[in-house]
This record gives C-alpha cells, structure tokens and sequence, in this order.
C-alpha cells in the first residue's frame, strides 16, 4: 500500500506555499493542485484544509533551511 503524505494548511497559505513548506520546490503547486480538485494553482485553500502531496522528493537542504528558522510561508493576501 503506498503512503499517503498529507499537509494541513496554514493561515494565509497559498498552494505554491505549501509546495515550498513541504517540498522546497514551487514547482510542487501544480502536482499539489490536481491532487487536490483545484483547477488553478492560484485557488486559495482554507486554513485548517488537509491537502494531498504528491510523492515527490523534496528538496532537503531549502525545507531543512526553512523548518530550523520555524518559517511557515503565507503568502496570500487577506480580501
């Protein structure tokens, strides 16, 4: 049985966020989006959502980086 990586979303959390919290790769929002029913990678997912992740290797040394300094990237704008 494969295993199922999931990711629960932040305040202010875009998918490329995600992508980079998890992943260290923008290039993860698109994988991230169609797992997930989005049809654009710009949709905006809801704090506290449980997203799918792709099984993709991350990059170590940009996600290593990022969870020693407690970075949790949120970048969208609040309407």
């Amino acid at each position: 049985m494969a295993n199922i990586n999931t990711y629960t979303v932040h305040d202010g959390q875009t998918l490329f966020d995600v992508a980079i919290h998890k992943f260290g790769d923008p290039n993860q929002a698109l994988p991230i989006a169609m797992l997930n029913g989005y049809a654009e990678v710009t949709d905006l997912p809801a704090a506290g959502d449980v997203l799918l992740l792709p099984d993709a290797q991350p990059i170590d040394y940009v996600v290593t980086a990022i969870n020693n300094r407690n970075i949790v990237p949120a970048t969208a704008n609040p309407q």
